[in-house]
């Protein structure tokens, strides 16, 4: 990941470093935390090998490797899930023509090193294959990435390929509820599970500004949905198509009312008891997906969250339309409790993160979310012995 970019001054590979220092620096206090890192992963072989081969440089090798990966192969079954078979075999390309110079950009948002197919493999692997009911997930961006192409430091849609691979692994149809808090819209996301995925049960709240990337407001929306929406309240606007409701929570539109948190958080909670409520009448079960963006909190100081019409938001919006630490808390706490009221009707949690790039701000969000866990989790799960893990 060294090279590959991220919203303000610090690399992925460094902002990744720092986070897994908090977080090692919380589980040295915390013993039962469980903490799962890339490296404890274990691959077939054939992984690995192609992996040692792209880092040689052997183009023709490696796509042989890759090619002869068995269709069988649960990894690679994933990955096909998102992206096509094309895609795959550029990003392999793309990491041997990065060897020289030991980097590649293409474009001003999406640079490959040698190492990011394996990196990307691996992080999927540890999300799919882990056993806890209730995952954390710190690993590289993926809600901007589309089926034939990254944008936005995102490389793969990593969420869209776990709501498709749970659909068909399950057992049983799922009501997927997707809470999106990242600042910037989930437009990769939205849009392969809108043009692929529509027949699943999913309900997908959106919460972002269109003012900032990749400015994409309600008009847009509805050019992409083909669709007038509906109107949901609150400015809120929401689109369907099969089986899928898209919400769009516009921060720049809902701003922060005289609720208990910003309004944007109160709608989206709303929401997810409407629907784990709808799913227990149908006996339905449910997988909770939260693609967390801390670029939403109001102390964020990268462009990609702050740069509204070329200029730095103020503080006095910031406070207006973003998330402070006390809404966040308040969201947590709910989720968690809804967790523990409806134990029984959810399949799993996925809490994934995003953006957020400011350390000191991400650092206090990792605190936070941590001691949550810890706190209003860890133990209940522990007793009940029902796993949780971060990664």
């Amino acid at each position: 990941m060294h090279g590959m970019p991220a919203g303000l001054s610090e690399r992925q590979d460094q902002r990744l470093t720092n986070m897994v220092h908090a977080i090692e620096q919380i589980k040295a206090e915390h013993a039962s935390l469980p903490v799962m890192t890339t490296d404890q992963v274990s691959l077939p072989a054939a992984w690995e090998q192609l992996f040692a081969t792209i880092m040689q440089g052997d183009k023709t090798a490696a796509l042989a490797l890759f090619n002869n990966i068995p269709q069988s192969d649960a990894i690679l079954q994933a990955l096909l899930l998102a992206h096509p078979l094309e895609y795959l075999q550029e990003l392999i390309t793309y990491c041997i023509a990065a060897k020289s110079a030991g980097t590649l950009a293409l474009e001003s948002e999406i640079t490959i090193t040698p190492g990011a197919f394996a990196v990307l493999v691996k992080d999927i692997a540890t999300t799919l294959f882990h056993a806890a009911k209730v995952h954390f997930s710190f690993g590289l961006p993926t809600h901007h990435a589309f089926s034939r192409g990254g944008s936005g430091f995102c490389i793969v849609d990593k969420t869209a390929m776990l709501i498709k691979y749970r659909a068909q692994t399950y057992g049983s149809p799922l009501k997927f509820i997707i809470v999106g808090t990242d600042v910037n819209r989930d437009n990769g996301l939205s849009h392969d599970l809108m043009e692929s995925a529509s027949e699943l049960d999913i309900c997908h709240v959106d919460v972002f500004d269109s003012q900032v990337y990749p400015y994409q407001d309600h008009r847009f929306i509805r050019r992409e949905f083909n669709s007038l929406g509906t109107d949901a309240g609150q400015k809120i606007k929401c689109w369907s198509r099969g089986q899928m409701n898209y919400f769009a929570v516009d921060l720049s539109l809902t701003p922060r009312g005289p609720g208990a948190a910003h309004a944007a958080l109160l709608f989206a909670l709303q929401k997810i008891e409407e629907q784990i409520v709808s799913a227990e009448k149908s006996e339905q079960k449910v997988m909770l997906i939260l693609p967390t963006g801390w670029d939403s909190h109001q102390d964020e100081t990268a462009p990609c969250g702050k740069s509204i019409h070329g200029r730095t938001m103020s503080v006095a919006e910031a406070q207006k339309t973003r998330f402070s630490d006390q809404d966040l808390t308040y969201f947590y706490e709910c989720i968690f409790a809804l967790y523990h009221e409806h134990k029984k009707s959810i399949a799993s949690i996925y809490w994934g993160l995003e953006g957020g790039y400011n350390r000191p701000m991400y650092e206090r969000q990792i605190q936070l979310l941590m001691s949550m866990v810890l706190a209003q989790l860890l133990p209940q799960n522990l007793n009940q012995n029902e796993p949780g893990a971060l990664s």
